[in-house]
């Protein structure tokens, strides 16, 4: 995927391309096969089916205000990707999402306010 194309749509607002990202990461990063095959266990452990745009949203929201967030989203909802199995729990999911953040400091030390931010998320779940 090419990052150019994305910032060449320079006559919508940021929200826009947010919102259309969103959109492509769930059509393009996931595929529906991929969609349909796997199943998420929730912390009260039911299933349910694996939903892109909900990963894509949390990631979205922790790179909020940073300088590059588009490219932040991409890059750690294709690493979490690599992570998927039928099966996988929340705090799975959630820990795969902080690991695939982390991983990306070397890049960018924005990064690091991203994997803080998702953490806080969790220790807020559990407390709450």
């Amino acid at each position: 995927m090419s990052y150019n194309w994305v910032y060449g749509v320079r006559i919508f607002t940021n929200i826009q391309i947010q919102r259309f990202f969103g959109l492509y990461i769930c059509k393009s990063l996931y595929s529906v096969n991929l969609m349909s095959d796997i199943y998420i266990t929730k912390r009260d452990g039911t299933r349910e089916p694996f939903n892109a745009d909900r990963i894509n949203r949390s990631i979205e929201r922790a790179c909020k205000g940073l300088s590059d967030p588009i490219s932040m989203v991409t890059q750690i909802a294709t690493e979490t990707k690599l992570t998927l199995y039928a099966g996988i729990t929340t705090e799975e999911m959630d820990q795969a999402t902080i690991n695939a953040a982390i991983q990306n400091v070397k890049e960018d030390i924005e990064y690091d306010k991203v994997a803080t931010r998702l953490l806080l998320k969790t220790v807020y779940r559990r407390v709450v």
